[in-house]
């Protein structure tokens, strides 16, 4: 006859009571003697004030994780008693729109344990599409440790599925132990509205928006935690670690690989402490602060990032700690601000260069008053760029090529079949007027100078003679 272990007492020699399995019984006979052994033991009727362990089985006790925790739902754990539910290997899928409730008002005593060698071989696998968080704690509950499972989508979740493997929310907690993998989900590991969630060397993989992320006003502690291929092209999201809305994440010695917009983030006043983290490959920036949030990143180290090492998107974050290796577009992106001079606005580079950036393949523009005066269009790959360089006295401003190619065409193109360049002054009937030309210098320093006119152009040469060229 199989059995089950149940150990009394916490200190000293434990005493083991051997019961017979539930398995044979009928169900309402296995019934009764889970219920009657869980009064026996939690009732508070704890004499020796030792506590008590009270160990379940899925699925020999019960057929899924989920069934054990609903007949829990109703009980009162007696003071200093653990239960814990050990979960055999296998893939539990959650029915439709079901979810593995953890909510219970003893919920601190209660374990939910599955292969903590290899979580993998223990999956608890949601219905796809989601439509429910697969794991909750809600509305001030506790809920004292979940380990040994790999938390699944068969595909990856979309926008309008943007639910979370594991959630916390509304002032909830939840003790993670160090074998947890989230795969698939929107939100991969998700504190939500003051909530809380030990999260230390959890994995999370292929979310949409956020892999491990605390949202108004709550904290995570994901230290050498992992989170990587997190992104949604279509919405042009995507971040492995962050911090939200007046929340905190201390992700020490974490890793962050593959994310869209950044591996460790902060914003809207929050606070990500990422020191000793690596940020690699990601397809953004290895840090990222938006709206006055601060990452700490001291010993971080940001390699072969597709944007920046670190990169303040606004102006407004904050990022220290930083070592940018090889990253794409550089080690910073050296934000502006706008600053006050007397009574003038003006725009400041607090470091470095300005830039005027956009993630995404659309244009730049510039508007007055009278409306668009001028656009910067997208070219992908680009390679080869103009530039703009005022001149000293005495000296010509610049409009120029220059890039990666030897050689660099200058075009200058009007629009439509009767469109035309001018250059100089502008052009009126008859006889040019004084002005209407392009001087060109010579190698001998000398200036010629082209005049344009109806049916035939005009050069003058360095001696001052005019020559006349027919135009076709």
């Amino acid at each position: 006859m199989s059995e089950v272990t149940v150990t009394i007492g916490i200190s000293g020699d434990a005493a083991t009571v051997n019961l017979p399995s539930y398995t044979p019984q009928s169900p309402g006979a296995r019934k009764r003697s889970i219920e009657g052994k869980l009064q026996e033991i939690l009732s508070g009727a704890d004499s020796d004030g030792d506590g008590h362990l009270l160990i379940y089985r899925v699925p020999q006790d019960f057929p899924t994780p989920w069934e054990a925790m609903d007949f829990l739902r109703g009980k009162q754990i007696g003071a200093g008693a653990i239960v814990r539910i050990n979960v055999a290997d296998g893939v539990y899928t959650l029915p439709p729109g079901a979810t593995l409730e953890l909510s219970h008002p003893q919920g601190d005593q209660i374990q939910l344990i599955g292969n903590q060698a290899d979580p993998a071989k223990c999956a608890l696998m949601a219905s796809f599409p989601p439509t429910n968080n697969a794991v909750s704690c809600a509305n001030g509950h506790r809920f004292g440790l979940l380990d040994g499972f790999r938390i699944d989508l068969p595909q990856k979740a979309s926008k309008l599925n943007n639910v979370s493997g594991i959630l916390a929310v509304n002032g909830s907690f939840i003790n993670l132990g160090s074998k947890i993998q989230v795969n698939n989900f929107y939100y991969g590991i998700n504190a939500s509205y003051g909530s809380t969630i030990h999260a230390d060397f959890a994995q999370v993989s292929n979310a949409g928006d956020v892999g491990i992320w605390a949202f108004c006003g709550s904290q995570i502690n994901a230290r050498h935690a992992r989170a990587s291929n997190c992104m949604d092209r279509e919405n042009q999201w995507g971040y492995g670690f962050q911090a939200e809305y007046a929340s905190q994440i201390d992700c020490e010695g974490a890793y962050a690989s593959g994310n869209l917009n950044g591996g460790f983030a902060a914003l809207s006043g929050s606070v990500t402490r990422a020191l000793n983290t690596i940020s690699e490959n990601n397809l953004g920036s290895g840090y990222f602060a938006l709206a006055r949030g601060v990452v700490e990143a001291w010993g971080g180290q940001a390699r072969n990032n597709n944007r920046f090492g670190w990169e303040c998107a606004d102006g407004s974050g904050m990022i220290y700690g930083v070592n940018s290796q090889q990253d794409q577009m550089g080690a910073c992106n050296h934000y502006a601000t706008l600053d006050v001079a007397s009574d003038q606005g003006r725009l400041l580079a607090m470091k470095g260069p300005l830039r005027v950036d956009t993630a995404a393949r659309e244009s730049i523009y510039f508007n007055t008053g009278g409306g668009l005066q001028a656009e910067i269009r997208n070219q992908d790959d680009a390679k080869n760029h103009a530039f703009l360089q005022g001149g000293q006295l005495g000296k010509p401003v610049q409009v120029s090529a220059d890039g990666d190619d030897q050689n660099i065409d200058l075009a200058l193109r009007p629009k439509g079949s009767a469109g035309f360049v001018q250059l100089g002054a502008s052009y009126h009937a008859g006889a040019p007027a004084e002005g209407n030309f392009i001087e060109v210098k010579g190698a001998d320093d000398a200036k010629r100078q082209v005049w344009i006119a109806s049916g035939f152009m005009e050069i003058k040469d360095a001696d001052g003679v005019i020559r006349k060229v027919l135009l076709a």
